[in-house]
């Protein structure tokens, strides 16, 4: 069975290797639309196809060659289309593209005039200082890439927050439970129920915006034939290890998952245990010896005077380990040893904001630029999420790879907004726009389209190798435009792909206090910007947060929980965050009157 998001990366691939070509813009676009769609499309493409119910040029963004290079991928895992551009452009040059600073042009200039195939190429061109003679780049440009290098190398062997997510909700889905609940399922060898917990663990649990591999607990009668059908999990390149405790498999996307059963006694602890952080764990572990206990993956034991007896003391859940070391349960997003076990003794913890506590979205694009839903499939989307207010924010001219709006396309889609809210009385769709920030901080639209919208957010998409002094300088002309009320993704970096522009967070929190301009927290789980460090800034310097999905498809709406949990892992309360109030206060707290 081929999924969905493997038809996806073959489509991302023909782009990919499109641009490289130089081929016409709106065929490359075609194939990144369809790339979208298909990875955000609820039901399978390969049931769809094998199925034959269903004309996929019906799916919006589905036209007649996309659909039949869907069947072709769904029949052989590939197509020709993109067998061909490989014989006619190295595979290889993709992962250059990825680089920061390296474009297609730049990556066809590689490869056509200095015989570059791989990144090792390219680094060793940069460090012998070539790149910096090549039409286009200089020295600040070939600094750039080699940064890149080494920030690709930083993240080796590392996931995504929510590749790791979906990878363990699918391998529970495959052994008959979801995370965290009781199940019952019958194996294909076997007629008997068996009944089994499972629940993820380490850095998952925590939410850390990258994961290295995936810690799977599981407890109940029988746990060995769960581990015997989970190492024969469809997605599984090779199995590390294959036991009665415990199983250990590495998946074809290059993500490592332990399995571990542990006794139902010994659950808490080794929810603990397992779910980490080290130092966190190491924290513990002395303020339990200072206690007269010792605590490990087992439980919670009590040492007598002489240290040689040891009794279980706790360890069936981890509120009665945290109870007995008389600290307040600490959520499992705080455990990084920053101060959550200190807070925990005098009972002072935040009250983390919960998923359910967001009202509204205030950023998304649709197909008017680079988003694969119309302005209708958005809001529809969003109100059977439960989103009480929504803002529509398509990007502006100056972003002409999305298709960006010039003031007379934003004009009709006021117009569309006006209309279409006339049939709704749950939901309030605001007019906005994700505005460009220029170079030299002028926006990218006059003051005359801006002054009738209902939220200006406003970003980062070019010049990302200013100096700190011109990205403050450049800042803080944007900000002093009174209609700006929320910037995006903060500091414009890209997990895996890009770092940081030259942003001083301090000052940033300076300018939004001073112009009265809310701070994005982005959950598109590449950018997670601003991050958990930074966001724990906000409530002490007065700058509230929005969390937005920054969403290009309807599905990318569920991306709200990477945010709150990356708020969470911030100590942010519902209060330090603009969009979790009323619609008429949001407007109050936003506005710069």
């Amino acid at each position: 069975m081929v999924d969905n998001k493997s038809i996806a990366e073959v489509f991302h691939e023909i782009a990919d290797l499109l641009e490289i070509k130089g081929d016409n813009p709106f065929r490359i676009r075609s194939y990144r639309n369809a790339a979208m769609v298909v990875e955000t499309y609820p039901e399978s493409f390969d049931t769809l196809v094998r199925e034959g119910t269903t004309d996929l040029q019906s799916i919006s963004g589905i036209g007649e060659a996309i659909s039949g290079k869907i069947k072709e991928i769904v029949a052989s895992g590939d197509c020709k289309a993109h067998r061909d551009l490989l014989k006619q452009v190295p595979g290889s040059l993709l992962e250059i593209m990825q680089l920061q600073g390296v474009g297609p042009k730049t990556t066809a200039l590689l490869w056509k005039k200095m015989h570059v195939k791989t990144v090792e190429d390219v680094e060793k061109l940069a460090t012998a200082g070539k790149l910096r003679k090549l039409p286009g780049l200089g020295e600040k440009s070939e600094q750039k890439i080699l940064e890149s290098i080494q920030n690709r190398k930083k993240f080796s062997g590392r996931h995504l927050l929510s590749q790791a997510e979906e990878a363990a909700e699918e391998i529970l889905r495959y052994l008959g439970a979801k995370p965290g609940e009781k199940a019952t399922r019958k194996s294909s060898r076997r007629t008997a129920g068996v009944n089994f917990f499972a629940v993820p663990a380490g850095s998952l649990r925590r939410a850390r915006e990258t994961i290295g591999d995936v810690d799977i607990l599981v407890t109940g009668k029988k746990c060995s034939a769960v581990i015997d059908r989970f190492v024969k999990f469809p997605g599984v390149d090779s199995v590390l290890a294959h036991g009665d405790t415990k199983g250990s498999v590495r998946l074809k996307t290059g993500l490592q998952i332990d399995l571990r059963a542990v006794e139902e006694k010994s659950l808490g602890a080794a929810l603990q245990y397992f779910t980490g952080s080290k130092d966190h764990n190491v924290a513990l572990r002395t303020r339990a010896q200072k206690m007269g206990f010792t605590i490990n993956e087992y439980g919670l034991f009590a040492v007598d005077r002489k240290g040689e007896k040891e009794k279980w003391v706790a360890g069936r859940t981890e509120e009665e380990i945290y109870e007995k070391l008389k600290l307040q349960f600490i959520p499992p997003e705080l455990r990084e040893n920053r101060g959550e076990i200190e807070a925990a003794e005098k009972k002072s913890l935040p009250r983390l904001v919960e998923l359910e506590d967001v009202r509204g979205d205030l950023h998304m694009h649709t197909t008017e630029t680079d988003g694969t839903a119309s302005l209708g499939e958005m809001v529809e989307a969003a109100r059977g999420r439960g989103l009480q207010y929504i803002a529509i924010t398509d990007h502006t001219q100056s972003t002409r790879v999305a298709n960006g709006m010039d003031e007379k396309r934003l004009e009709k889609q006021i117009q569309a907004i006006d209309k279409l809210q006339r049939q709704f009385n749950d939901i309030t769709v605001f007019k906005g726009t994700e505005c460009d920030i220029l170079a030299d901080g002028r926006l990218d639209l006059p003051d005359s389209i801006l002054e009738q919208l209902d939220v200006v957010v406003v970003s980062i998409h070019s010049h990302f190798q200013q100096s700190t002094r011109e990205v403050m300088d450049r800042l803080e002309r944007a900000f002093s435009n009174p209609h700006v009320r929320i910037f995006a993704h903060p500091t414009g970096r890209l997990l895996f792909h890009r770092p940081a522009y030259a942003v001083d967070l301090e000052k940033l929190f300076a300018l939004a206090k001073k112009y009265k301009v809310c701070l994005e927290l982005n959950s598109q789980p590449e950018r997670l910007d601003l991050n958990d460090v930074a966001l724990r800034r906000a409530p002490e310097l007065g700058v509230p947060i929005v969390i937005s999905t920054d969403s290009h498809a309807t599905q990318q709406l569920d991306y709200l929980k990477f945010g709150v949990r990356t708020a969470r892992r911030g100590w942010l309360e519902a209060k330090h965050i603009a969009n979790t109030q009323p619609m008429k206060t949001f407007l109050k707290t936003i506005s710069r009157h």
